[in-house]
Parts: C-alpha cells; structure tokens; sequence
C-alpha cells in the first residue's frame, strides 16, 4: 500500500525519502513523501506533516465509506450496480472497495501515529515540550478516529497496536504485536486510548497557553476542539462497549453547537463525496430511502432533498434501463442544477428518479466526522436505557431547539424499534431522530450494528422494488456466510483473505457465492 503524498503542500522539495512502516498483520505501508526525510525534521513543517495526515484520513472516508454506509443504513439508495449490493446489506467486493475501507482506515492510523512521533523527535531536538503541542493531539485524535471506524465496520480485523498504542485486549498482552486478529470491542478500546492520549496533550496544550499557534483560525489545530473530538470518540466508545455511564459522562462534556469536520485540501471532485455521487453523477438518490419514503412529506431542515425526475403516473417500478419516456422531469426544481451536469432525472444506470440530497450542496462543504448534537443522541440513548424518559425528551429537545424545530412531548412508553418507522415511542424517536440529525454523516452504521436494527433482522434491506433487486441488479460475490446479526464488512480478499493465514481459512474470509455466481 503506497500512501499518497504525505507533504503534497510542499511542491517545491525533493522527492528522496521512504519511510517503511509496518501496519497490521505484515502488511508494509510506505509513507512516501515529496519532501526529504530531512526535512521532516524542521519545526516549521510540522503543520503541514498534520495536513499530510489528515488527507490519509480524510480519503479513508471519501473512498465510498459515506456512501456504503449511508446505503446499508436507508438513508440512501444506490442506482449504479456497483454498489447496489450495499443497498441490499449484502457487501460485496466488486472492484475491491471493502479494501480501500480497510486499508485506508490502517494507514490513516499509521500515518497519524508516525507524524505523532516524528513531532514529539523534533520537539524534543529543539527544546520545546511535546506533551503540549496541539498538532501532537490532533494526530492522536487522528489514529482514534480510524480505528473508531474501523471497529464500527468490522467484526474482526487485522490491527497492530503501535508504539504507544496501549496494550492489548486480547492476546499476549504486549504493547506491541505484529499480528494479532481482534474483535471490534478490542479495536474500539483501542481507539478509546487513542482518543485518551490526545485529550491528556490538547488540555495540556490549553494549560500552556498554546491554544491558536499553528495557521489561527483552523479547527483541526485548536487544541480545545481535540479536547472535545478525545470526548466524543470516548463516548461513542465507550456506548459501543455498553458502558453507558462513561458515555454519558463524555457526552456532557462537549456542548451542542461543536462539530470536527473531514478536512481535505485536495481541489478535485473527491473532496465532497456527497456533490459527487448525488448532484454530479446520481449514482445515489433519496428515492426508496426512508426519508424518501417513510418521512416523505416531513420538512426538516436536517433533510433537504428535492426531487428531479420522476416515474411518470401509473408506471409499475420494475425493469432495468428505463427509457427517458418513462420519467417526468422537473430538473428546474431547486437543487437540481447544482453540479448536475447533465440535469440528471433519473440515477445513472437509468433504473431510479433522482431524488437529489441538499445536505451537501458545494465541493467544498465539509462533512462532519463528529459533534455535539450526536452526543446529546448518546446522551438521550442512556436517559431511554435507564428509564429516564424526561431527561431523554430535554436531550432530543436540545438538538432540535439548535435547528429551531419545535419541542416534542414527553413519548408515553419507551416502546421498541421498528420499521418503517412509527413515531409512537422513545426507542422510534430516537431512531428518527438519529437519522435526520446524522443523515449522510456515516455515523448511523455503528447504530445499526448495536441496535440489531430492523431494518437489517427484518428483512427490509432490499430495494423497494424487489423484482429489480432479484432479477436485474447484480448478486454479490462475497458476503458472511455464518448468518449472524452482527452485521459487518467483510475482511478484503486482496489484503487478508488471499495472503493472511491467522484469518484465511476463518468465517470472516469464507465465500457465499463465488465471482460471477448467481
């Protein structure tokens, strides 16, 4: 795996360095740079070190992790076959893209690891503390939030704790281990400790005055705002390791109106993945999803979408590759426009209305990774699971004021999930809540996963026009052959599978159908 340019702000400097760097279980990563080793060694390029980092991260996410999660959990529809199957939760491995997640999620944690050392060397040769430098910090929040996603996604993976890393879970209890196959439990606490380190240098950072020293004004060097990304990853950890009294109390502490954005420099049409899958090409739509759906008719401002093209009255849903006489057209509608090219009307296989997401409007809106409005959800979780349902209602109530929606009553009994959605209960509540606040930010699947999801254990996951999704549309290769509801994405052939004995002959690598089988 060859990391993308690790200093590509630095155009003018000597490609001459590579750094090996070993992540997982044996696989080699290069940190291949545009700048010399040398180089990396000067305190004013530190910053830009950080930034090399954070594209690692930031390409994790952009490389379909957003749409494939956001397809599995209904809050979108897939109309391109390539990533249809993502739509129906049964994840494939067409064009190996399990493996872009997989891989980027290690490297991005390696990387960050790697800028946190080399900082604190350089730190330490120049006669400044490394224990409160706010760029240490965000590099520790970086490697948290890859291995909180990476735990979220997999059931299993292939990790390596790393200098500093914490000890292991599972295992022989070394602080380092080349090759150790763990659990997502062992991976979210490893993304605990993470966050853990990051929060102990961000407060030391504000302690020592060092709070807007590196380019004034940018979010991810704002050692308060690691602050409060180490207690946000912490509470949804510690949520997903069922230790609601943890979670809650990380949750408290981060107020509603925060938010840690994706940061991307990148000037192509990768850095808002949403533009580019929804209004460029419309190979997603709202269309078949809940919020095209169930809450059709809801106005939220959580939720824009609008609608560009439709089938025209009386069709029956059904067939593949419609033709353009079979759709209206109100591509003039508002949104509709934006980026569309091609004043798309129907998905791009031309099997869907394009129903076009709002959310993400421009190329250069950030998506959010974490906030506050997602920790008073966490909050409201633990207030339901204590019984608590006044305080659960003020946590709800706590976002929607912050969207200057109206207050909603007190629900009458804690109730359950279910799908579609009533509304009639705290649990529903939640559930719809979760959605129109979270809504194309990848933060639903770990919930999904957790809550054994009715949507998933019901059978709800296919499209809603099943004759397409069983005749037309393409059967996976790969997918968890043991039936379980624990619901994950696979392990990649190209990076574990095929060349990894510890998980080879393992459930997590066996095949349901083989490549081109039915």
């Amino acid at each position: 795996m060859n990391i993308r340019t690790i200093l590509r702000r630095l155009p003018a400097l000597a490609v001459t360095a590579a750094i090996a760097w070993t992540t997982g279980c044996g696989i080699e990563t290069e940190v291949t740079g545009i700048t010399a080793d040398k180089d990396i060694s000067r305190p004013d390029l530190m910053h830009v070190l950080a930034h090399g980092a954070n594209l690692e991260l930031s390409h994790m996410h952009l490389i379909n992790y957003a749409h494939f999660t956001a397809a599995a959990t209904d809050e979108i529809t897939n109309g391109y076959n390539s990533s249809g199957s993502y739509r129906r939760r049964a994840v494939n491995q067409y064009h190996n893209r399990p493996d872009w997640v997989y891989s980027q999620a290690n490297e991005s944690g390696w990387v960050a690891a790697y800028a946190a050392e080399r900082m604190t060397d350089v730190n330490e040769a120049n006669g400044t503390d490394p224990s409160t430098d706010p760029l240490i910090a965000h590099m520790r929040i970086n490697s948290a939030l890859a291995y909180q996603w990476l735990a979220e996604g997999q059931c299993v993976a292939c990790v390596n704790w790393g200098p500093e890393g914490g000890e292991l879970l599972k295992g022989s209890g070394d602080i380092y281990d080349p090759g150790n196959v763990v659990d997502s439990d062992s991976i979210m606490t490893m993304a605990i400790t993470w966050a853990e380190m990051g929060g102990t240098v961000a407060q030391a950072a504000i302690s020592a005055g060092r709070l807007n020293e590196y380019e004034p004004g940018f979010e991810h060097f704002i050692p308060e705002n690691s602050l409060y990304a180490s207690y946000a990853i912490q509470a949804m950890g510690y949520l997903w390791l069922e230790d609601y009294a943890k979670a809650d109390e990380f949750a408290a502490k981060v107020p509603v109106d925060w938010a840690w954005h994706m940061y991307s420099h990148e000037e192509n049409t990768w850095r808002n993945r949403w533009v580019y899958y929804s209004n460029q090409w419309a190979l997603t739509t709202v269309w078949g999803s809940s919020i095209g759906t169930t809450f059709r008719d809801v106005e939220d401002p959580r939720i824009p979408w609008t609608v560009c093209g439709e089938y025209k009255e009386g069709l029956t849903v059904g067939g593949r590759r419609r033709s353009s006489s079979e759709y209206d057209r109100y591509t003039t509608n508002p949104g509709c426009q934006t980026y569309n090219y091609y004043g798309r009307y129907r998905t791009y296989d031309g099997d869907l209305p394009h129903y076009i997401q709002r959310k993400y409007s421009s190329w250069d809106d950030e998506l959010v990774m974490l906030s506050g409005q997602e920790m008073k959800l966490v909050r409201a979780e633990v207030a339901l699971r204590n019984g608590n349902l006044g305080a659960f209602t003020g946590y709800i109530n706590d976002v929607r004021s912050y969207h200057g929606l109206d207050p909603i009553d007190v629900p009458a009994t804690a109730g359950a999930l279910e799908y579609p959605n009533a509304e009639d209960d705290a649990w529903s509540i939640l559930d719809r809540e979760s959605l129109f606040t979270l809504w194309l930010d990848s933060r639903r699947y770990a919930n999904f996963r957790r809550w054994e999801h009715p949507f998933w254990t019901g059978g709800h996951y296919k499209t809603p026009d099943e004759a397409l999704d069983n005749a037309g549309q393409h059967r996976p290769k790969y997918m968890r052959a043991d039936g379980s509801l624990d619901w994950c994405m696979p392990l990649p052939d190209g990076e574990e599978c095929n060349i990894n004995p510890l998980v080879r002959e393992t459930q997590w690598c066996q095949r349901l159908y083989e490549p081109g089988g039915g």
